[in-house]
């Protein structure tokens, strides 16, 4: 009897003859009865069971005495309190010679605390699921009422956000069935003393019936009305010893709460505020990386303006010391070589500034192939040459002819090259000499630019590679930059799947910079021999082209135009679209040299009002603008543009596109 009570089971017979039940005490004891209060039947039994089962146990039993095994099974059962409950019910079927049952026997043991701990396990599994996804506090909490509220077939289930008086409340999260809602602001003094001291003390606050709960006086009574609370539970949720929010659920009728039922409200409770918590978290994240992605736009915006306007007084410049080339003017040729290197060194540093931020943001798309190394280093060479000429300094290439072919975008190829190599040239003195050699390492093409300049000191070493970073900088700033070209070579090597480093032994030892690229797995493609058609070539007319400018920098405009007469074309100037679609309708030109940022309408629209003027829809069109890239390009490419040059242009590249123009229009 001890072990049967200890293990909360009962034993049961019945004799399949007579069809009596006998039930023993603990059994009895189980279902809430008085001893003898089984009434000793099978639809005494029955009664007991919940509706939803009575069919499924039947078939269980007629199919263990068919078979002549035992059996197990599992139903709900009514307490003589009222409340549902779990059995395991186990039996087996003693059979006379003939093979007929005579009785069945087994036990009925109580697992209602293993099933509800499945069942609220399950619950929070589900209620996880459809939190997880939400970032709205009262979508938040409405489910967590709404899951919660339905499980415990309750009136009533209501989240409390505490304030810091740890009396205030905000009801949200309102489930209701057959009552009203009671979202607000409420204080906890309001349903009794008791509840504020149990809430502030971190215990549930249980009443299984306002009217004749001792705790609840007549005062606080009128709370409970107002609500239509007859029964409630409450349980704070408390974070780093305050009282933070709070958990109800309430009934319109009085009932005998389990200790399942508390502690499932406890634990739905702080997964709600958890799970607020973890919203929260999400919000301000999305908040600030909303801000940052805004910020980057407005530096992106901010970086192409100023490059933009960076680029508009240097265009006209340039295209002025060119036409001084022309003329063949050498009376201040020093005085134009220099001016003409620093407005070089100029682009080349809103180049790099513009550089860094797009690689910095993923947004260089490489275009690669198959090439040799060392054809990328020739090409790094002649872009470099002209700092290291000026410097006097000697260069020496070692390097074998073929065997070191690289899938490399080119020319970002020979942008990491070229910056290795003017930082080499702007960190050793002048006279002094710079080292490029190439080999092949267990599967790698590797470059190594040795210098015997300034070196770098142990401490910025492993910072070279950072924005802006400068080792070695004299106070006077002679060698200049903005310290983005080492970045741009770590960025672009690293999107070719490579590795860079520097070595140094300090400063006065020179320094040494090695790339590392992944060899090709497939050697460099023969160039193909173009096949002769037979057809002519039309001759060009590249020398009597037609051409309107249209800048809203006038010295930028007179300056191209006038370098363009000089090699023999017809121009017209504008600078703005009106006026460029008066000149367009006389001129009749056969080529457009068109500013995006004009003023009045925009380059773009521009274009499409050229295309509808009579006899111009076939007009070649070139952008020629300080915004460089590769969306700028890919828009006006878009909009109808032929070419897309960056501002300042060389003369040479303007010539060589009327060119191509040209012969584009003849075949």
């Amino acid at each position: 009897s001890l072990a049967m009570r200890g293990g909360r089971m009962g034993a049961w017979s019945l004799n399949m003859v007579t069809r009596e039940v006998w039930w023993s005490r603990e059994l009895e004891e189980l279902f809430g009865l008085e001893p003898g209060g089984f009434e000793g039947s099978q639809t005494g039994f029955r009664r007991f069971v919940h509706d939803d089962d009575k069919e499924r146990i039947d078939g269980i039993v007629d199919e263990a005495i068919a078979s002549g095994r035992d059996y197990v099974m599992e139903f709900r059962f009514k307490h003589a309190d009222g409340s549902w409950r779990w059995m395991d019910g186990r039996g087996r079927g003693i059979y006379g010679p003939d093979g007929s049952p005579r009785w069945l026997y087994g036990i009925g043991i109580d697992i209602t605390e293993r099933k509800v701990a499945e069942e609220s396990d399950q619950l929070l599994v589900r209620l996880d699921d459809e939190v997880r996804s939400l970032l709205a506090a009262e979508a938040i909490t409405q489910t967590a009422a709404r899951v919660l509220g339905g499980h415990l077939e309750v009136n009533r289930c209501a989240y409390a956000t505490v304030h810091a008086d740890e009396d205030t409340f905000d009801l949200s999260g309102n489930y209701t069935r057959g009552t009203h809602s009671i979202v607000g602001r409420y204080r906890f003094r309001q349903f009794g003393a008791e509840c504020l001291r149990l809430m502030r003390g971190g215990e549930p606050y249980i009443v299984t019936d306002s009217r004749r709960d001792p705790r609840v006086d007549a005062e606080d009574r009128i709370a409970y009305q107002q609500t239509a609370i007859r029964a409630v539970i409450c349980v704070p949720v408390r974070k780093s010893g305050q009282f933070v929010a709070g958990m109800a659920v309430h009934t319109l009728e009085p009932r005998q709460w389990t200790a399942p039922e508390v502690e499932l409200l406890q634990r739905v409770a702080s997964r709600c505020w958890e799970s607020l918590e973890r919203a929260r978290v999400q919000r301000e994240r999305a908040t600030l990386l909303e801000a940052a992605e805004a910020a980057n736009r407005a530096k992106d915006e901010f970086l192409a303006m100023l490059g933009h306007e960076l680029r508009n007084p240097l265009s006209p410049i340039l295209t002025a010391l060119q036409l001084m080339k022309l003329r063949g003017d050498d009376s201040s040729l020093r005085e134009r070589v220099v001016i003409e290197r620093q407005v070089t060194h100029l682009t080349r540093l809103v180049d790099d500034l513009l550089d860094v931020s797009r690689i910095a943001r993923g947004k260089v798309e490489l275009k690669t192939a198959i090439i040799e190394l060392p054809e990328i280093v020739t090409r790094a060479i002649e872009v470099a040459s002209p700092l290291l000429e000026q410097r006097t300094q000697t260069l020496a290439i070692e390097a074998p002819r073929t065997g070191l072919a690289v899938d490399a975008d080119p020319a970002r190829l020979t942008q990491v090259i070229s910056n290795l190599l003017t930082n080499a040239s702007k960190h050793t003195a002048p006279g002094g000499h710079i080292t490029v050699s190439m080999g092949a390492e267990q599967g790698e093409a590797v470059l190594r630019v040795r210098d015997n300049g300034v070196g770098i000191a142990a401490e910025v070493l492993p910072r070279v590679f950072d924005l802006f970073v400068q080792g070695g900088q004299a106070i006077d700033r002679a060698e200049g930059g903005l310290g983005l070209g080492l970045t741009i070579v770590r960025s672009l090597t690293e999107r070719h799947g490579g590795s860079v480093s520097a070595h140094s032994d300090g400063p006065g030892t020179g320094s040494e910079f090695v790339v590392r690229l992944p060899l090709a797995s497939t050697p460099v493609a023969a160039p193909a021999v173009p096949e002769h058609s037979g057809r002519a070539v039309a001759p060009s007319l590249a020398s009597h082209a037609r051409v309107l400018i249209v800048d809203d920098n006038v010295d930028a405009a007179e300056m191209l135009a006038h370098a363009l007469k000089l090699n023999g074309h017809h121009t017209w100037v504008a600078h703005d679209g009106p006026e460029a679609l008066r000149q367009a309708a006389i001129a009749r030109p056969s080529a457009a040299f068109l500013d995006i940022g004009l003023p009045v309408m925009d380059g773009y629209e521009l274009a499409a009002r050229l295309r509808e003027i009579p006899g111009l829809e076939a007009i070649r069109l070139v952008a020629v603008t300080g915004y460089g890239q590769e969306s700028d390009r890919q828009r006006s490419a878009a909009a109808g543009f032929h070419h897309h040059l960056v501002k300042p242009v060389n003369l040479d590249e303007v010539v060589a596109v009327l060119d191509g123009l040209a012969s584009d229009a003849s075949t």
